[in-house]
């Protein structure tokens, strides 16, 4: 003989059960995936500001000296003594004489 409405419903409700479990581990995954997209959205963004390319978002970034608010110059040892006043020039984002 057929199923009895019980055995229908009982079945009706194991699947609810089985697609609301299935449903609430995707929403997690979705949740885990979204911070995970906005950490490396940060991560890339920071990385664009540095090498002067467009963020995520579309905005161009300065370029790279303009990116910081202070600028690094790269100086031979052997060419520039380190003195007092060359560490400051340096510090302050002025350049080195030479």
């Amino acid at each position: 003989m057929g199923k009895s409405f019980q055995d229908w419903l009982a079945e009706g409700e194991g699947l609810y059960s089985a697609a609301m479990n299935e449903f609430k581990n995707i929403e997690d995954q979705m949740e885990q995936l979204a911070q995970q997209l906005a950490a490396k959205k940060v991560e890339v963004n920071q990385i664009a500001s540095v090498i002067g390319k467009p963020s995520i978002d579309g905005r161009s970034n300065p370029a790279p000296a303009q990116a910081a608010q202070g600028s690094v110059e790269v100086v031979d040892s052997s060419a520039q003594p380190y003195t007092r006043n060359s560490i400051a020039r340096a510090l302050s984002g002025q350049p080195l004489r030479r």
